[in-house]
């Protein structure tokens, strides 16, 4: 395929996306999900409380201090989290099972 071929298939592509409102070019990704699956938890007493930070600040003791945060039910020794629609950047996770559930 020649450089013509190439600059004419990106024109159409364009052409029919914008005409069509077609998903054919996908914008880059501009977020993401971040799972975390705690495996081992010894009992299904409670819930685990999983925050997710953007910046050391806080990390890993205050959760206040978390750019977002959730609690878990524990099922069959395990629990999982989702985290989505997130900006693509660096992030930690901090996690602890609240046997009593008081936060």
């Amino acid at each position: 395929m020649n450089a013509r071929h190439v600059l004419m298939l990106a024109a159409m592509i364009t052409t029919v996306s914008a005409g069509t409102g077609s998903a054919m070019i996908q914008a880059p990704v501009a977020s993401g999900t971040v799972v975390v699956t705690i495996t081992g938890v010894r009992n299904a007493v409670g819930r685990i409380r999983v925050a997710l930070f953007n910046q050391t600040a806080g990390f890993p003791e205050d959760g206040s201090a978390a750019y977002r945060a959730v609690v878990a039910r524990i099922s069959d020794g395990r629990a999982e989290v989702r985290f989505d629609d997130l900006p693509l950047a660096d992030y930690a996770v901090s996690m602890y099972h609240d046997e009593n559930d008081d936060g």
